[in-house]
């Protein structure tokens, strides 16, 4: 562990501007609960697979299960960026850190001073009527008892990519990784694509890639990725310390 340490302080020591990517492992450590591990979210029971609940297609035709699926278990409202979010930030106003990817919903990123975010799969920090496009009070629209229907008649939704969609930011993705030197992935398996390219990517341009997840990637035994097994809370900082 302390050789890989050393050798991903190296990796990132030597860039000017880092991209960074991060998946479901920065939200866990800050007390969201995933969605496809054995006790994610995925795994508790309802009468339809939540792939169709948070469908476009689940929204447009049954819009009343849609928003009981949503406000039941994803309402993350309380929920704090850690101390890992606020490095992140930090880093990004020390010029270290270019801007963030990620795959989240929570809007944390934002919530803990973060900048320049890619949401790749948006945020339900922010809600909107697909009929007249007025915004509404995110935190009204997760509570149960609030209309999902606008003034005009339209339906509201979360500003987030349903199963069914594309997704509209992921040319600015590899954009920022493309305008970086290094890539820092944080808490994401890589299996989601296109995503999950990224590292790839990178690599193809002869930038190092430093990733910390707990489990074992794809990508672990690459050349020129440097793979730590550990938590995110206790390694960045090890990464970035003077």
């Amino acid at each position: 562990m302390n050789d890989k340490l050393t050798r991903a302080r190296q990796a990132l020591a030597t860039a000017r501007q880092i991209a960074v990517l991060t998946g479901a492992g920065m939200s866990t450590e800050a007390g969201i609960p995933d969605f496809r591990s054995a006790s994610g979210l995925y795994s508790r029971k309802h009468d339809y697979p939540p792939e169709y609940l948070l469908s476009i297609d689940c929204l447009e035709t049954h819009p009343e299960l849609f928003f009981d699926y949503l406000r039941t278990n994803l309402n993350f409202q309380g929920v704090q960026p850690d101390a890992a979010y606020r490095l992140l930030a930090a880093l990004e106003r020390q010029k270290r850190v270019s801007g963030i990817i990620t795959q989240n919903i929570d809007g944390l990123h934002a919530a803990a001073g973060s900048q320049h975010v890619v949401e790749a799969h948006g945020s339900l920090a922010r809600f909107y009527c697909t009929g007249c496009g007025r915004h509404a009070d995110a935190n009204k629209q997760l509570q149960p008892t609030t209309p999902f229907r606008c003034e005009c008649g339209g339906l509201l939704r979360p500003d987030v990519v349903l199963y069914g969609e594309a997704l509209p930011n992921i040319d600015a993705a590899f954009e920022l990784a493309d305008q970086s030197d290094a890539l820092l992935v944080l808490g994401t398996s890589l299996v989601v694509y296109p995503i999950a390219a990224l590292p790839q990517r990178c690599l193809s341009l002869g930038k190092p890639v430093v990733i910390i997840n707990r489990d074992a990637t794809g990508y672990e035994h690459a050349e020129g990725v440097v793979e730590l097994h550990s938590s995110i809370g206790e390694t960045l900082p090890r990464l970035f310390a003077e």
